[in-house]
């Protein structure tokens, strides 16, 4: 109870107290809690894995298929007692009915297959180069959005608009939302 107590006032305390931030920092903070600047550098790193993706193609594919059978009811041939002939001296060839079961009741097929297309190289280094420019026009969308939060940050630091109570309103919002 005493802890509940003491994180209550420790909470309220430290919401109290304002912060002052330097134009460096606002710009900074923006820029990093943005979310569109984040979705905008999550746009990067998925074109920066398109490209690892089509480049992929340039290498060898390795493939497997394998099967596996178990038969149940498998062919036998069954060598009567004394069918490769009696004997006097050991009797009846074989001694008694045997019977003897054909092939294997597991069967196992595998076959492994490593292939280089060359044919595809020319489509692969297109993909690529289409790739790397997707890639490099999320890098410019990025950075223009961080320039775009950058900008509206210093826009509210101008002095005008401190005479307009801007910066003022922007940081009692933001000492609400922490």
């Amino acid at each position: 109870m005493a802890a509940a107590l003491l994180a209550v006032i420790c909470g309220t305390a430290a919401h109290a107290q304002t912060r002052t931030l330097t134009l460096d920092e606002a710009v900074s903070l923006a820029t990093r809690q943005n979310s569109t600047v984040k979705i905008a550098g999550e746009k990067v790193t998925q074109m920066d894995a398109r490209i690892g993706e089509a480049r992929a193609s340039y290498f060898p594919s390795l493939g497997n298929n394998s099967s596996a059978v178990h038969i149940n009811n498998q062919q036998r041939i069954e060598i009567p007692q004394g069918a490769l002939g009696v004997y006097p001296q050991t009797g009846p060839l074989p001694g008694s009915t045997v019977s003897l079961a054909q092939g294997n009741s597991n069967f196992l097929l595998s076959t492994t297959t490593l292939s280089q297309p060359i044919t595809h190289y020319f489509r692969t280094h297109a993909e690529v180069n289409a790739a790397r420019a997707d890639a490099a026009g999320a890098r410019a969308d990025a950075r223009r959005t961080a320039d775009e939060v950058a900008f509206k940050v210093k826009e509210l630091y101008t002095p005008s608009s401190r005479r307009n109570g801007a910066v003022t309103r922007l940081m009692r919002r933001f000492a609400q939302s922490n």
